[in-house]
């Protein structure tokens, strides 16, 4: 997991907020809680991060994916499952940046 307070990493925060986005603090550059990330993609950009969860049956356990709906549409999906829904979350997030940067 990555923190108390789960941030999107130093270079998905400072894109955030080129973008327009208010961190809620500053080390090193902006800190953007993933929640209000996710948030501002869904109000702002009218782009969707969704993470679902599936049961891996090899270890037994929940695994988390995300997906990236735009206008109702499949965007992207992630290839990996991920062991954490933040952790999802996030690499989800850092994935509707490119969207939107066009790369």
């Amino acid at each position: 997991m990555l923190t108390e307070k789960d941030y999107c990493d130093l270079d998905a925060s400072h894109e955030l907020w080129v973008m327009g986005l208010e961190p809620e603090a500053y080390y090193d550059g902006p800190l953007i809680l993933l929640y209000e990330a996710q948030k501002f993609l869904r109000e702002e950009k009218k782009l969707i991060v969704l993470v679902s969860f599936d049961f891996c049956p090899i270890t037994s356990e929940i695994v988390y994916n995300w997906v990236i709906v735009v206008n109702g549409n499949t965007a992207k999906k992630s290839s990996y499952t991920y062991d954490y829904f933040e952790e999802s979350l996030s690499e989800g997030i850092k994935e509707a940046v490119k969207i939107l940067k066009g790369e």
